[in-house]
Order: structure tokens, then C-alpha cells, then sequence
């Protein structure tokens, strides 16, 4: 972070610049250059961000102050004022840099509407109009420096045109073309650990790439991607669908099939590979299992079966357990989601009990009117709509038991642990990896979800390390029905888990004591 002084210092040079730069009425210069010089610090291929109508903007003059350089440049009409300003920093503040920048944009004094269409570092946009001008401004946040473009507009040239439609365009032109020069500046340096930092941005400009045709350039990038970042799954499905290089495809898809966590992943490089894969309709109905020490298995909605028949040996494997897998004869139906549930910039959202709605309603009225405030607000909707949601657990389990209990009523060392995909909790817990009950006293078992064993947004998915987090969990769920005491030993997979962290940090074998207590029901 940036010391105190020195942010004030940045934060008043570059509020200055940018309230001088919203309106159309700054002149720096004393006549229009002829010459459409762009910015020495931008490559040649960022020209069509200067241009209108097929023409490029003329230069209107340089200035810099405090270390922020600024670049004015004006159509030939004089109906578009673009000022691109250069704000230098490294990789240790131009993240801060860029965070500033946002704060500042939400700063703006004297504005009529203002809108965040878009923060998604590197890359932000803004919409900006007060009383006589209009002004979207781009950040760009590079590898040394931060790039802002602010093209303004008189508001009766801007009403009635289609220029909302222009500036978006301006806008993806902008990050794929700040992608480019990312690439090239990280390469150059040969940095790898840097190179790893821009991967989202890199495989955008790759699929860029790839849309316009050039090909082989596409997959220089990928390439170098996944040598820097080979736990980016998403470049290597890109080479997959589109390398020419058969070894270069089977390479990827096999990374894929090891390690994606997502099922949809595994199906596309599984279907690839030719590779068979477990299927719902193959499992056998759930019938009366024999009288033994056994894990019973139930997969409820959709499942990655490979998935639970890999975690399925390594449970056997620490508890000696045999396992079978059976499907319900009737479809699992959980209904709808009890409450809502969400990772936002990499936080579990606590909505402390209340709906959606109300969560919004809520922090609407805490936060002020202004649009960062409103941004948030937007996105966290978007979010989540397009989240499942979460199940109440204990709501899911009576159904659950008793659907299955003609079958186990009488089987006391059969262990049941229906599996899900969904998100689930318990009580007041904002969730949990499995519950038990009973619904009697010779009907008993679990719920047991990993969603909250997988890689959470922004790590990289292991599928061995999913795995084996589902056998460490499936250890708890089912020696519960045995009334086996839990374990002390912290490397015990069936000592208690408040967490991720918890999970590894068990190991794949059970103390003594939980041994010996198992044994007795052999």
C-alpha cells in the first residue's frame, strides 16, 4: 500500500487531471497539430481508439504534471475531445494505482449520472454527464503504468446518436489491444512469475485471436500460458478444441482430465480422450444390501460418478471398508434453494439469515448513493442470479432416510451417505461439509455436499486434491451411524473439520483409537 503522504500526493495530482480532462472546454496548445501522433508509450495497433468516422483524431497537445502525463486529441469537427493520461507505477503499486483511480472516477464533483459499466481488473469503464458534456472513460491497468482514455462529448452531439454503442466497441478494442501490449512487455522482460499474473487477460486475447482467424498467433499465446500457468485449465481446453498438433491436443486434454474439478471439463476432455465414463443409468436401484460392515453410496441430482468412485477407493483404502454405489428408484426432487449463498471478490457473503431481497434491500440503504455503491449493488444481483443457491440439510434428510429406509431399517452396519453437488447447511452454520440424522432408531445417515470441497474462485482446481477431500469427508459422514466416539487426533480424517484448512490438514489414515474402534464391527 501506498504511505499515507504519497497517496494524498497521488490522489490530489490525479483528481485535478481528471476534472480538467471530463469536459470538452480544456485547450492545452495553441493549434491542432496535423500530425495523429499517438502517445510515445502506446504501440501503433491501439489507432483505431483515435479514430471517427475512419479518421484519426488530430493531436492537441502535451502536458504533465506530478508525474501524470497528459495527451489531448480532437476530431477534425471537434465534436470528440479524447484525453489519454499515463500514470507510471510497477508491480507493486499499480494494482493500488488502479483502485485509486476507481475511487477518484467515483469522486468526480459536479456530475448528473454516473455509471461503472464495468470494474474488472486490469480493465474498468466509466460513464460520466453533467450539465454540457458526456465522458466514458477506459482504465487500463498495465504492467508499469496506468492508462486512462477519456473521450468527452458535448450532451446535444450525444443525444439521439448511437455513440453508447461506439463507446462499448471502444471499450473491447481497448482491452484486447492492452492485452497485446501486456503479452509483448511480459515476454520481453521474460518475467514467468509476471506472466502468471496477467493469465485472464493473455487468454482473452487469445480467444480474440483465435475469432479473427490468426490462428497460429492464438496458439503462441496459449502455448506460452500454460507453461507459465499450467493449472489454467480454460487455456488448455483452447488448445485442445483448436491446436492442429495432435500431441500438443492429447496433452491438454489429458490436463484436463487429471485435473479439472469441473465436471462439464472432465465430460468435454473425457469425450476427447475416448475415455468411458461412469453413467446414472448404468448404477444399479437401491435393493437390500447384505448384512456387513459397508458404505452405501447414493448419488443425488447431478454428480460427477468418476469422481465418487475415485474417492470411494480412497476411503477404502483408510478404512478397509468395502463401497457400494445404487441410485434411488424415484429422481431426487430438493426443490428450491432454502437461502442464497455467494463468493464475491474471492469473500463468503454472510446474509445473516435474511432473503436475497431483504440482503439487498439492506445494504442498499447502508451504502451511499453514489456509483461505486451502485456497481456493487449490480453485480452482487447478477451473481446471484446465476447462483444455485443453498439447501437446508436437515430439510433434505428426513425425505432422504425415509425414501431409502425399506432397504437398511435392518442392515445396522450399513452406513448411508447420500452425495450432492449442491450447496447445503445446517442451523445457523453458513455450511457444512455433511450432516447426520436419524428418523428413527435403525434409519440413520448423511448428507454429504463437496461444492465446498472444490477450488474456491481464483485458485486452481485439483482434481487429485478434490478427491482426496471427499474420501477424507466421506469418513465422518458415515462411521457417525456406528456411534464411533470422534477422533482427538487432528490427522484423523474422522476428526472434527471447521473448515477447508481443517480438511488438509487430515490425513489419509485413522489413529488407533478409531481403528480399533471399527474393527469391532467387522
Amino acid at each position: 500500500m501506498l504511505a499515507p503522504a504519497v497517496r494524498r500526493l497521488f490522489v490530489g495530482t490525479l483528481l485535478r487531471a481528471l476534472v480538467a480532462t471530463m469536459g470538452a472546454s480544456v485547450t492545452i496548445g495553441t493549434a491542432m497539430a496535423q500530425t495523429p501522433d499517438l502517445p510515445p508509450f502506446l504501440e501503433k495497433y491501439y489507432a483505431p481508439l483515435f479514430m471517427e468516422n475512419g479518421k484519426l483524431m488530430a493531436s492537441w497537445g502535451h502536458s504533465s504534471q506530478d508525474g501524470v502525463d497528459t495527451y489531448q486529441y480532437r476530431t477534425a469537427g471537434g465534436s470528440i475531445d479524447l484525453a489519454v493520461q499515463y500514470i507510471p507505477c510497477d508491480r507493486s503499486t499499480c494494482g493500488t494505482f488502479f483502485q485509486n483511480v476507481i475511487f477518484l472516477l467515483n469522486q468526480v464533483p459536479g456530475v448528473l449520472e454516473a455509471t461503472f459499466h464495468e470494474i474488472n481488473d486490469p480493465n474498468a469503464w466509466m460513464f460520466i454527464r453533467d450539465e454540457s458534456d458526456v465522458s466514458n472513460t477506459i482504465v487500463l491497468r498495465m504492467p508499469n503504468a496506468i492508462s486512462l482514455f477519456t473521450y468527452s462529448v458535448k450532451v446535444p452531439d450525444y443525444e439521439g446518436t448511437n455513440k453508447d454503442n461506439d463507446f462499448a466497441d471502444l471499450y473491447e478494442q481497448a482491452k484486447l489491444f492492452a492485452a497485446r501490449q501486456r503479452f509483448g512487455q511480459t515476454v520481453l522482460k521474460g518475467d514467468n512469475v509476471e506472466l502468471g499474473d496477467w493469465t485472464a487477460s493473455f487468454r482473452e486475447y487469445a480467444a480474440a485471436l483465435l475469432e479473427s482467424g490468426k490462428t497460429d498467433k492464438a496458439l503462441a499465446v496459449l502455448h506460452r500460458l500454460v507453461e507459465t500457468s499450467p493449472y489454467d485449465l480454460q487455456s488448455h481446453l483452447m488448445l485442445m478444441e483448436n491446436a492442429e498438433d495432435a500431441a500438443v491436443t492429447r496433452a491438454s486434454a489429458e490436463t484436463l482430465y487429471r485435473n479439472a474439478e469441473s465436471l462439464d471439463l472432465h465430460e468435454k476432455s473425457a469425450r476427447f480422450l475416448n475415455k468411458d465414463m461412469a453413467d446414472r443409468d448404468d448404477l444399479p436401484v437401491i435393493e437390500k444390501p447384505e448384512d456387513r460392515l459397508q458404505l452405501l453410496l447414493i448419488p443425488l441430482g447431478p454428480v460427477d460418478l468418476d469422481l465418487l468412485a475415485d474417492a470411494a477407493k480412497i476411503y477404502t483404502e483408510i478404512t478397509s471398508v468395502p463401497v457400494i454405489v445404487r441410485k434411488l428408484r424415484e429422481p431426487w426432487a430438493p426443490g428450491q434453494p432454502d437461502r442464497p449463498f455467494l463468493f464475491y471478490n474471492g469473500q463468503l457473503v454472510n446474509f445473516a439469515g435474511k432473503s436475497e431481497a431483504d440482503f439487498l434491500a439492506e445494504l442498499r440503504h447502508s451504502m451511499p448513493d453514489d456509483a461505486l455503491s451502485r456497481y456493487t449493488l449490480r453485480r452482487l444481483k447478477e451473481e446471484l442470479g446465476a447462483n444455485a443457491g443453498q439447501y437446508d440439510a436437515d430439510r433434505l434428510l428426513p425425505p432422504f432416510l425415509n425414501s431409502i429406509a425399506g432397504y437398511v431399517s435392518d442392515r445396522p452396519r450399513t452406513m448411508v451417505v447420500g452425495v450432492t453437488s449442491e450447496n447445503i447447511f445446517s442451523g445457523e452454520a453458513r455450511f457444512v461439509f455433511s450432516t447426520y440424522a436419524g428418523v428413527s432408531p435403525t434409519i440413520s445417515g448423511s448428507i454429504l455436499s463437496y461444492r465446498m470441497l472444490m477450488a474456491f474462485e481464483g485458485q486452481p482446481q485439483s482434481r487429485t486434491r478434490l478427491t482426496e477431500r471427499l474420501a477424507k469427508e466421506l469418513v465422518p459422514a458415515s462411521l457417525k451411524r456406528l456411534g464411533i466416539p470422534r477422533a482427538t487426533d487432528p490427522s484423523d480424517p474422522y476428526s472434527y473439520s471447521n473448515g477447508i484448512e481443517r480438511v488438509d490438514q487430515k490425513s489419509l489414515r485413522l489413529s488407533a483409537p478409531t481403528a480399533t474402534a471399527l474393527e469391532a464391527f467387522r
